[in-house]
């Protein structure tokens, strides 16, 4: 998309003698413009004035910048003249200005700048333009006394004054072009006044600019001047070269000028404009040549021709890059490679990085399509040229529900089912951020073996984006476990219960009992009682604080009668079926003693501890069906010594 500008202006700042202006600036010699803000390369001196003979006659006493007669005016501090109400700066828009002389140091005082250089060899064009204002205290003493201000063009080489150029003034009320001052009725000024002086065809010639002021001669008054150079040395000319998209030129003469005369060719018979600025659209082709005669006021120089002739100037390249597609969490980079001499502005600013590059990025996540501009200005030529480029950002719906819960213990399944809203794009689900085989799907069900984090990464487009993560947690369960001592009892008699549970380190852990006639318990351990015969059935839940749990089951006997039963026979096959020879007691009993022998009287096992059995090996040699002695020694409940014997059948 391409802008352009229809409007332009073309100021035409000096004239000389039938002259084709082109800007070539360069000519001049350094800072004969002061645009170094200082006096170097100017000539200063400091003398006094006095009336010799009648002759007003300047002596030169000192060489230099002297503070209080040569005096550069910046124009950002530049202020009023406070006698002519008229600005310090120069009306040509330069940078610097000079005062010379002033108004406070009031003596025979002479003040004087002087710059000598010589014309380019290679300078078929050549001109001086400059603009000087005059302030004089008028005591109307004799004219050889009164304060004074010279200035002219001398040519060195040929030792001769430049017409036109050379003006002397010396105060007095009849002078032309001078104004009584508001402020003070014996100060007299003339404003800023241009001076064109054509000096083609002296190439080669040494010539000097002079400007002197000097006080009165009896002391008490003073007179002082404001000067300035122009930049250009062959016209003046400055902006006459036209951009190639302007539909309307407006050409301006010189400054300070009485009359102008615009013509619409060189054969000066027909007349555009007397004004002195001519605007022409549209505008005509390139190289077409326009006349304006100036006239200066009567006494202020010679009247001159300027000749302005268009140049149409290229556009600079404005190229905002092409359409763009960028993903809304990422950067877009516009534009292309900055190209030297040019100046960059995009809008709107607020959403690019750096507004003023050649190439900018964009702000992450747009608001939306958004069409960037860009003005592009060639800061040699003043032409501007404009492109657009637009942005439009991929947006990726990421919202992702979550049905059902985020946490399960590690015994029951995992029921929670994950849902992507995105209503298009390519889909994976991704666990522990690697990806999960066959997972595309907009609905994924998960199925952790550990604690696992799930997120689903959406592609739409040149873009990819994930959604928020979900945490699938895998809760440690408890194994519950106990063991009853004795496995079978009697009425009233005591059931030790032990919990032999594991748990998971760090993790709390709570149990409850839950007895078969009812009664609950959440102690860790236990002791019971029973004072009715029968089945009796025991369950321990372990429980965690996230609400884990695992049962263990359990069952025994309550007898209503207790006592001691030794089997006749037992068959240790390894089948796990009647494999031990042992006592069983029924109640609450504590063992002595249980032995058992061989015919020959040789013992083959013995124990102290109930449940305790023979396995029917002697030194780890299996006997084969034999019949042995068996004795058994206990104390029953009420404390009594018990001693029995018998015969057991080992059945091969």
């Amino acid at each position: 998309m391409q802008m352009h500008r229809k409007h332009i202006l073309l100021s035409l700042l000096a004239a000389v003698n039938t002259i084709v202006l082109y800007c070539q600036g360069s000519l001049c010699p350094s800072n004969i413009d002061f645009e170094t803000g200082d006096l170097n390369n100017w000539e200063c001196k400091t003398g006094r004035v006095e009336s010799i003979a009648g002759v007003n006659t300047v002596t030169w006493e000192s060489s230099g910048v002297n503070p209080l007669n040569h005096h550069i005016i910046p124009r950002a501090t530049a202020g009023i003249d406070p006698y002519g109400n008229f600005s310090e700066a120069s009306p040509n828009g330069s940078a610097y200005s000079v005062r010379l002389g002033n108004n406070y140091f009031q003596n025979i005082s002479a003040e004087g700048m002087f710059y000598t250089f010589v014309i380019p060899d290679t300078a078929t064009l050549f001109s001086i333009l400059f603009y000087y204002a005059v302030v004089f205290q008028d005591p109307q003493h004799n004219p050889d006394e009164q304060p004074r201000f010279r200035a002219r063009i001398f040519n060195v080489t040929d030792n001769e004054v430049i017409d036109c150029a050379n003006f002397d003034f010396t105060a007095s009320a009849s002078l032309p072009g001078f104004t009584v001052s508001t402020a003070d009725p014996t100060v007299i000024y003339k404003d800023w006044t241009p001076v064109t002086i054509n000096l083609s065809g002296l190439a080669g010639k040494t010539i000097r600019l002079e400007f002197i002021t000097s006080d009165c001669t009896f002391r008490g008054h003073f007179g002082y001047a404001y000067i300035d150079v122009s930049s250009s040395c062959s016209g003046a000319v400055t902006g006459n070269q036209v951009c190639a998209d302007t539909d309307e030129v407006s050409l301006v003469a010189p400054y300070g000028f009485q009359t102008y005369t615009w013509y619409a060719d060189q054969t000066f018979s027909t007349v555009l404009s007397t004004s002195q600025t001519l605007t022409l659209s549209p505008v005509p082709p390139a190289g077409t040549s326009l006349p304006v005669v100036v006239g200066p006021y009567p006494g202020f120089g010679c009247p001159d021709t300027v000749v302005a002739v268009l140049k149409i100037v290229p556009l600079p390249v404005a190229n905002a890059g092409t359409d763009v597609t960028a993903c809304k969490n990422q950067f877009a980079q516009l534009g292309s490679a900055p190209l030297q001499g040019y100046g960059y502005t995009w809008t709107p600013a607020t959403l690019l990085a750096n507004p003023t590059a050649a190439n900018p990025v964009t702000i992450l996540n747009l608001p939306g399509t958004t069409t960037f501009y860009l003005a592009v200005l060639d800061s040699i030529t003043g032409c501007n040229n404009y492109d657009s480029v637009r942005v439009n950002p991929v947006e990726i719906d990421t919202t992702l529900l979550v049905l059902g819960r985020t946490s399960f213990c590690n015994n029951e399944p995992v029921n929670t089912q994950l849902q992507l809203l995105s209503a298009d794009g390519n889909f994976q689900w991704l666990e522990n951020n690697s990806a999960i085989n066959g997972a595309t799907a907009a609905v994924f069900n998960p199925n952790p073996a550990i604690t696992s984090i799930y997120q689903a990464e959406i592609r739409k487009d040149i873009c990819t984006d994930r959604s928020r993560q979900v945490i699938i947690t895998k809760l440690p369960v408890p194994a519950a476990g106990f063991s009853l001592f004795p496995a079978e009892q009697c009425l009233n008699g005591p059931v030790l219960i032990s919990n032999s549970s594991s748990e998971q380190p760090g993790v709390n852990t709570n149990y409850i009992w839950e007895i078969s006639d009812g009664r609950i318990f959440t102690t860790k351990d236990l002791s019971l009682t029973f004072n009715s015969p029968g089945r009796k059935d025991i369950s321990l839940i372990a429980i965690t604080a996230d609400g884990c749990r695992d049962t263990a089951v359990q069952s025994f006997q309550v007898l209503d009668k207790c006592g001691v039963f030794i089997p006749s026979a037992f068959t240790p096959g390894g089948d796990g079926r009647n494999d031990l020879f042992r006592p069983y007691f029924l109640g609450a009993y504590k063992l002595k003693r249980f032995a058992i022998y061989e015919r020959n009287g040789s013992m083959v096992f013995e124990t102290k501890t109930i449940g305790d059995g023979w396995d029917g090996r002697i030194k780890g040699k299996m006997l084969t069906t034999s019949v042995l002695v068996w004795m058994l020694e206990y104390e029953d409940d009420s404390g009594k010594i018990i001693f029995q014997k018998g015969t057991v059948t080992l059945i091969r």
